[in-house]
């Protein structure tokens, strides 16, 4: 069977979502010569042949339910490992928390309505409620992701701070100072363990990729979805009647206008949404209408240029109207206005950083390089976290143009079915 008709039979046998279909698919991989690239299709099947398999017990059998929710847990941590793409990694780790949280409630409920338990089993259940209650927190709070960022940023920080104390005493003796000695190695301890300090603040302060991807699935952001339909349910209807009267339009001055009235309103929605992804998602597609309207502005411009029309005015016209035009795309194509407000976020979370960790060595060491003596103690984290500010709004990865690609039609959010889920009907179109 060649790679289409396999690929066909497969999409066929999912179709049908049964345990057969399922164990079908895994005998078609198996029988293939290179079946690495279906590695994590094959786990898929064998996590659905599980879940129906599941789906099946009564709702009484605590204990099977268990042994089955331990073999899924460990089929989605291959799941994680076999995923390529970042967001179905995230996917499966989201799979992975929520049986995590029901072995927990199940071991739980196991260990205190079973009447025929054993006090040996009592005792390796309430063990295992114990592991099963760290585990969970553990991921939900993204611990082992936070630990790693720690330590890797203690070293890059103790690393740099070692290489500049090392140049210092290279070029001291040039100027009558002290060169190196080994008493200056005793000062990069203290260094190592400010920059320990600092890091462990700001990731306790900060949320990880994983923790942003769990807040799109938690019932506070499904309320935030509920309200904001509900409140904005108008301003989305008129958003929605601009984009059917778009396809009626003709003239390049009737396409320039409906674009300008839709990149208002995409502009309007975009205010009213707190989350970033979904106000990005409504920027990025303002940014192509405008971007239409440079092509539209081009093709006039052109028409005179090629001596297909004669009207100077028309051409002086649509120069301006480009000109306007450029500045807004440079404007929105590098995200100004975002990049400010994460400047000013990365300068308020710097400083806050150093507040803290200078707050609390003042009560550990008071003595210390590193403890408040005075008001001036603040003058250089106060810098430091202007400096980063700047630097992180010259970086910022968040811009449109980035974002942007030639090859895209539609839209597509991080979460789409989240996405859909807050805006029904409302969908957004492509700009032509």
């Amino acid at each position: 069977m060649n790679e289409e008709k396999l690929i066909e039979e497969i999409n066929r046998l999912i179709e049908e979502n049964t345990e057969s279909s399922y164990k079908k698919i895994i005998e078609l991989i198996d029988q293939q010569k290179e079946n690495k690239k279906y590695k994590a299709l094959k786990n898929k099947c064998q996590i659905r042949i599980l879940e129906i398999e599941m789906n099946s017990l009564d709702e009484t059998d605590k204990k099977n339910r268990i042994h089955l929710t331990g073999k899924l847990i460990n089929l989605y941590k291959k799941q994680m490992s076999l995923e390529e793409k970042d967001e179905d990694k995230m996917n499966a780790r989201h799979h992975l928390l929520e049986l995590q949280k029901q072995q927990k409630e199940l071991t739980r409920e196991y260990k205190n309505t079973a009447t025929d338990l054993k006090i040996s089993e009592k005792v390796a259940l309430t063990i295992k409620d114990i592991a099963n209650t760290i585990t969970v927190f553990a991921n939900e709070k993204d611990l082992l992701t936070k630990v790693k960022n720690v330590i890797k940023e203690t070293s890059i920080g103790t690393v740099e701070a070692t290489a500049f104390m090392g140049v210092i005493a290279l070029i001291a003796p040039l100027f009558g100072g002290v060169g190196f000695s080994l008493s200056m190695l005793a000062k990069v301890l203290p260094v190592a363990s400010y920059v320990c300090l600092t890091s462990v603040i700001r990731n306790c302060l900060t949320k990880t990729n994983f923790q942003q991807y769990e807040y799109y699935q938690s019932e506070e952001y499904k309320e935030y979805v509920k309200q904001f339909k509900e409140e904005n349910k108008a301003l989305l209807e008129e958003f929605n009647s601009l984009l059917n009267e778009k396809q009626s339009s003709s003239t390049t001055e009737e396409k320039l206008n409906i674009n300008n009235a839709l990149t208002a309103k995409l502009d309007e929605i975009a205010s009213k949404i707190k989350d970033d992804g979904l106000k990005r998602t409504y920027q990025l597609q303002a940014y192509g209408f405008i971007k239409e309207n440079k092509n539209l502005c081009q093709k006039e411009i052109d028409k005179y240029l090629d001596e297909i029309s004669d009207d100077k005015e028309k051409y002086k016209l649509y120069q301006e109207k480009l000109a306007k035009i450029n500045i807004e795309l440079f404007k929105r194509g590098n995200s100004i206005n975002e990049a400010i407000k994460q400047a000013g976020k990365e300068a308020g979370l710097s400083l806050s950083v150093t507040v803290i960790a200078k707050a609390l060595m003042t009560v550990i060491a008071p003595g210390s390089t590193y403890s408040i003596k005075s008001i001036r103690s603040f003058a250089i984290p106060l810098f430091l976290a202007l400096t980063n500010g700047i630097a992180s709004a010259m970086s910022y990865s968040g811009k449109l143009k980035y974002l942007d690609t030639e090859e895209e039609q539609e839209i597509k959010p991080k979460d789409r079915e989240k996405f859909e889920e807050l805006f029904g009907g409302y969908k957004l179109k492509p700009a032509y």
